[in-house]
């Protein structure tokens, strides 16, 4: 009975792969990607984030307008922004930057692109339709005291970065498809946790340790850190760590889990996910048929593959985007506002129906692993 499941699964899985081949090509051809996160592969998938092509006569920082208001006490940005109205609107697709600021504040090209509230300690964004509306580039700034911002939601098919500077920074999380560049190697904060879903893109560089990191859902996540305490892979993600894994955590649903350091905690590998470690002095419990690769076998327990190989390399890729990005969104030229919900693509089907059968096979596989 072992052979017809492994063959099921042999045949689930390549369906899978070749189901997200066709929606990538689809969605490349629409992006015309430039993004370097799309440098080792010629379509998109589930560890690239959405592209943008880069104004060669990019904006200077001095032509970006400030926007009025009072940003004293933000300490977290919510950057996932809101539709004015119900109707179809052309919007671009811009870069947010977050830089370290002596007074706070928030500025965009063109000008007013977006209007900016201020909920609790908040910082919140809508789309201003006026302008927004027809714009084919665009960026946003936001400034604020090193020592005061400390977390950031993305979410929305957005790309953000995170210029180096900060102190305090706890928590970041990205989903929706959007893309994170984040330079912290001045943070002292070593609770940060690091969180990507929905097919998204996370890529932080720290000097401290990071108490946790997940990549769910169709997801890529890489971080540069001393140590991570608890990472979480699941749903054909991935998860790449320059560094080591001091505690606990489970690899899971198709996944795959790299770390260049040494694996001292206690993992789980299950549902046909793979580890590539350099040493394991911890333990790891493998369930068939995951697999894994370090330098050596000894302390990996359970129905399992293991071989001996080399530690995998990985380079965390942090360099900056312009922080004004021509073109509009990247599934379509389209965008549907609905009043008091988030916008969305209207050709969005292709990211949901990929994450849908990624999900689906991974769902089935656990059932046949049974």
């Amino acid at each position: 009975m072992k052979f017809i499941n492994i063959a099921a699964i042999a045949i689930l899985l390549q369906t899978a792969k070749i189901t997200v081949a066709v929606e990538s090509n689809e969605t490349t051809a629409a992006l015309n990607a430039t993004d370097e996160t799309a440098a080792t592969t010629n379509t998109t998938t589930a560890d690239d984030g959405p592209a943008f092509a880069a104004d060669a006569d990019a904006t200077t920082a001095e032509e970006f307008t400030p926007i009025d208001g009072e940003f004293s006490t933000v300490d977290s940005v919510m950057i996932s922004p809101r539709c004015p109205s119900d109707s179809m609107a052309s919007y671009p697709y811009p870069v947010f930057t977050i830089q370290p600021s002596t007074v706070a504040y928030v500025s965009s090209f063109p000008a007013n692109l977006v209007t900016v509230a201020v909920s609790g300690n908040e910082l919140q964004f809508e789309w201003n339709d006026a302008v927004a509306n027809g714009s084919t580039s665009g960026g946003v700034q936001i400034g604020l005291p090193s020592d005061q911002f400390n977390k950031l939601h993305l979410g929305n098919s957005l790309q953000a970065q995170i210029l180096d500077g900060f102190t305090s920074v706890q928590r970041l999380e990205v989903n929706g498809f959007s893309t994170l560049k984040a330079t912290l190697t001045s943070n002292t904060i070593s609770a940060l946790s690091v969180s990507a879903e929905g097919a998204s893109t996370a890529h932080v560089v720290t000097s401290t340790t990071i108490s946790s990191v997940r990549s769910l859902g169709a997801s890529t996540v890489m971080v540069q850190a001393e140590s991570v305490s608890s990472i979480q892979a699941g749903g054909a993600s991935k998860l790449d760590i320059d560094g080591n894994v001091s505690g606990g955590g489970s690899v899971q649903g198709f996944s795959t889990l790299r770390i260049t350091g040494d694996m001292s905690g206690t993992l789980t590998n299950e549902g046909a996910s793979t580890i590539n470690a350099n040493t394991i002095t911890g333990s790891i419990s493998t369930s068939f048929p995951s697999g894994v690769t370090a330098a050596s076998c000894d302390n990996v327990q359970g129905d399992f593959s293991c071989k001996v190989g080399d530690p995998p390399i990985v380079d965390v890729d942090v360099s900056l985007y312009e922080e004004i990005s021509t073109g509009t969104w990247p599934w379509s030229t389209v965008v549907t506002c609905k009043s008091g919900n988030w916008s969305q693509p209207s050709t969005g089907s292709s990211t949901s129906s990929t994450i849908a059968a990624v999900a689906g096979a991974t769902t089935l596989v656990a059932f046949l692993l049974v």
